[in-house]
């Protein structure tokens, strides 16, 4: 696959993932490694902000279960930890 240049090589993989290429193109922008790279590398770096932001957010959902004694909102947070983690 060819190599794409500067701002075009983040837009491009931006139009493959197709959700949200500006937040995509944000995200890529603010890693370093990113204008070093060709497409697989920012593929790869795009799997690991993928998984640290995954482990934030299942960190914030144990938070939420440990912190709430209130049952009518600590159900749909323990159904939620569940979800997340299968």
């Amino acid at each position: 696959m060819a190599k794409c240049e500067g701002i075009r090589k983040y837009a491009y993989l931006c139009l493959l993932l197709a959700w949200n290429p500006p937040f995509h193109l944000q995200t890529l922008q603010s890693d370093h490694r990113a204008p070093l790279v060709d497409l697989l590398g920012l593929t790869n770096i795009s799997v690991h902000l993928t998984d640290v932001a995954a482990k934030k957010t299942m960190a914030l959902i144990r938070s939420l279960v440990n912190k709430t004694t209130d049952p009518v909102l600590k159900a749909p947070f323990e159904v939620c930890l569940e979800l997340y983690n299968s």
